[in-house]
């Protein structure tokens, strides 16, 4: 039998610690002020608790204090970072989806994003179909898988699902839409589309 186990998140003041913890044995002292662990703490803990996206943020911005000379990280190279860090772990938590959900994540952000609304789940067929055309991708030939993979996502927290129903006539049907900035979504797939390609 299955169990299922539950991780609660950190807090701000959890993550703090960590990464004080952390800082103390990766800097030499006085070199990151207590400002820029508190943001990446702050930062994270708003996000979604997570332990590697603080400590993430925390190596981006010492990265960036280097890269322009300074002896200290600050606050300031946190929240210069953040939106980089941010980017590249969305783009990581899509790619460790299968081809056909990443393309089916892909056509609810294009459709939301052309429609300016949630998408029905038919909808979301013919832009995946046009989608995976377009990256020349073979494409899942049924409506069952395209709402299996909409389901999974939605249980992974990348869409959101609201039932629509239509009453004794008209049975029951789902809008999605992506939760998350739709631009950023659409250029991850594209960064990983780009960079499956074979060199020339």
């Amino acid at each position: 039998m299955e169990h299922e186990i539950s991780f609660s998140t950190y807090d701000a003041g959890e993550l703090k610690t960590i990464l004080t913890d952390r800082a103390q044995r990766a800097f030499v002292d006085g070199a990151c002020v207590e400002s820029a662990i508190s943001a990446c703490a702050a930062f994270a803990a708003k996000d979604d608790g997570s332990a590697r996206q603080a400590i993430d943020l925390l190596r981006e911005a010492a990265d960036a204090a280097q890269k322009t000379g300074s002896t200290t990280v600050t606050a300031e190279h946190v929240e210069r970072v953040r939106q980089q860090v941010n980017r590249g772990q969305l783009r990581d938590k899509i790619d460790d989806q299968t081809m056909h959900a990443q393309l089916v994540l892909e056509a609810v952000a294009r459709q939301q994003l052309a429609d300016d609304e949630s998408v029905r789940t038919k909808r979301v067929q013919q832009r995946y179909e046009a989608v995976a055309d377009a990256w020349g991708h073979d494409h899942l030939t049924s409506l069952k898988s395209i709402q299996n993979h909409l389901d999974d996502l939605h249980m992974l927290g990348f869409l959101i699902r609201t039932d629509e129903n239509k009453g004794q006539t008209g049975g029951r049907s789902y809008r999605w839409e992506v939760d998350m900035n739709l631009e950023t979504v659409i250029e991850a797939r594209e960064e990983i589309e780009h960079d499956a390609q074979p060199p020339e």
